[in-house]
């Protein structure tokens, strides 16, 4: 009778020695953790300093972008337009639901021989404008001042991939906008 109950004190005491055992990884993760972001604290305050002085200088640079000449009000004075055609990109939004942005583009370019050009490179130039949509959130895309900061940068993202040397892309022009 005096083994068992020295075989039942043995197998109680497993669980007591795991729960400790836990309790001690747990103090010393916690630890190194510690340790780890106190020692590493300026780095992460200057890395925070750096990102929020970019992200200032982006709003500064899309709010100057944002904001329209005279020159670039005058319509009539249009020049040559590429149809681009249909784009249908997905939206990921921060509420976790999926939307889809459809638009059709055209380009107005600065001369006949740069619409030549841009029409020889029209898949990449939309490749890169559904890139640049499709990097979107939902909110990115509506209201008025939102969709002219988006026209403006694929208008930015179209002028480079043409890559001319000759000639440029003046605007891109949406020709309808419907985000769902």
């Amino acid at each position: 009778m005096a083994e068992e109950n020295v075989t039942e004190q043995e197998g109680g005491g497993g669980g007591n020695r795991l729960l400790m055992v836990l309790v001690l990884l747990h103090i010393l993760g916690t630890g190194a953790l510690g340790y780890l972001v106190f020692m590493n604290s300026n780095e992460i305050k200057a890395v925070s300093a750096s990102l929020n002085e970019k992200i200032e200088r982006e709003k500064t640079e899309d709010s100057f972008n944002a904001k329209l000449t005279a020159e670039e009000l005058d319509t009539s004075a249009m020049g040559p337009l590429v149809d681009l055609g249909v784009v249908r990109v997905n939206l990921r939004g921060s509420d976790g639901r999926d939307y889809r942005l459809q638009t059709s583009l055209s380009l107005e370019v600065d001369s006949e021989e740069t619409r030549r050009e841009a029409e020889s490179k029209i898949i990449v130039i939309r490749f890169n404008l559904h890139k640049l949509l499709a990097a979107q959130r939902p909110q990115n895309v509506q209201g008025p001042e939102q969709m002219e900061l988006i026209r403006k940068s694929m208008a930015r993202s179209a002028d480079a991939a043409l890559a001319s040397k000759n000639g440029r892309v003046l605007n891109v022009w949406p020709n309808d906008w419907i985000v769902e």
